[in-house]
């Protein structure tokens, strides 16, 4: 938002309500008393629907005009950067989606819009000063939590994980009819588990360079799930492939933050009999980790910690091997195997705002080791 498009609205003249909170001066986040109000009301917003809070401008009236409205305060970023400091500190779990937007207006003052997005980890508490508290907003105030509401705030919790399942069974349904049933792939899903304030734009630079894989390339992966063609817009979002012909890499970013990998590099093993299995090399754990950095740079790119379910399906399993080798194809038998069902599907994992992403990688790995009766992923 800019100063136009915070005018635009404030010419609406919306009054403070369960979604919107005006605020005439900056909070004080050198203040206790400042510090526990700010975490107070952006806890209060992510534990019920969500909203905005207006700093550095007052609250609508029939004698106010618009630029009545807009008081302002100096060094709008450094406040910004302050409060979102404050936040990511002391509520816990962090609220996904939180966004502070820097304002500039005349005179070198600046107004702050903070999105709050209802919280998809809720309830989300405050721990500040050796005291734990839950708030939700009600009308114009901010209250705390009694148990009726924090049961509702856990069950809107978990709606939001039965809506991503439903968006990656959809996704993964596509992906078997366009495989088939010999074929095996691997398709990684990292779904939103919030709505986001605003679309991602997919075909800027950044995510260009996401699809792309560079900084991937740059780190080393043999499989990086990087391409070579250029990526193509979609009506989702943005997709980008390895080879025109027969690709064995697909990647997609959605405007919503979907991400999604889909790898099919899956080779024959060096077996003496015939007809050889399927089997998997120790780099595709390198698949899972290049996945995981990809989903960081979508977050680096979005300017957000975007909460995610991760949800990962080997298609076509059954009969394969795995590679015990860590290094090169080995034709002795350390091999794990052969996998006695259809679809190997690892457990869903949620990684939450400040979650590291490499962690849900590291988790498929031993996952995968498991599934063929083996220990876990040797380091």
């Amino acid at each position: 938002m800019d100063e136009r498009g915070l005018r635009d609205f404030l010419a609406q003249r919306v009054p403070e309500g369960p979604g919107l909170d005006y605020k005439r001066t900056e909070y004080d986040a050198s203040d206790p008393k400042g510090r526990s109000e700010f975490l107070k009301d952006v806890c209060g917003f992510a534990n019920a629907t969500g909203g905005h809070i207006l700093l550095g401008v007052r609250e609508p009236s029939s004698k106010l005009g618009v630029d009545d409205q807009i008081v302002g305060f100096p060094d709008g970023t450094r406040v910004a950067q302050r409060l979102e400091q404050l936040a990511r500190t002391w509520i816990y779990p962090r609220v996904p989606g939180l966004l502070f937007r820097v304002v500039e207006i005349a005179e070198a003052k600046h107004c702050v819009v903070i999105h709050v997005p209802a919280g998809a980890s809720a309830p989300h508490m405050v721990m500040l000063d050796g005291r734990n508290a839950l708030y939700t907003r009600h009308s114009e105030s901010t209250t705390l939590m009694d148990l009726h509401e924090i049961r509702r705030a856990i069950e809107r919790s978990t709606t939001a994980r039965a809506l991503a399942r439903q968006v990656a069974a959809q996704r993964l349904s596509e992906v078997r009819a366009q495989v088939g049933a010999r074929a095996p792939a691997l398709l990684m899903q990292a779904v939103p588990l919030i709505a986001l304030s605003e679309p991602l734009d997919v075909l800027s630079d950044a995510f260009d360079a996401v699809i792309r894989g560079n900084a991937r390339d740059a780190a080393g992966f043999d499989s990086s799930l990087a391409v070579s063609t250029k990526p193509q817009p979609t009506l989702e979002g943005i997709r980008g492939i390895n080879f025109r012909d027969m690709p064995t890499v697909e990647t997609q970013v959605h405007r919503d933050g979907y991400v999604s990998a889909l790898y099919r590099e899956i080779p024959l093993g060096p077996f003496h009999q015939e007809p050889r299995a399927p089997f998997l090399h120790p780099k595709l754990c390198e698949v899972m980790s290049a996945f995981a950095m990809m989903v960081a740079e979508v977050r680096s790119a979005a300017g957000m910690e975007i909460p995610y379910l991760i949800v990962g399906t080997l298609l076509n399993a059954r009969g394969m091997y795995l590679g015990t080798q860590l290094r090169g194809h080995s034709d002795s038998d350390a091999f794990a195997g052969p996998f006695d069902r259809d679809d190997l599907n690892w457990p869903e994992q949620v990684c939450e705002a400040g979650d590291a992403t490499e962690d849900f990688a590291r988790n498929m790995k031993n996952q995968l080791y498991n599934a063929f009766h083996l220990p876990g992923f040797p380091r």
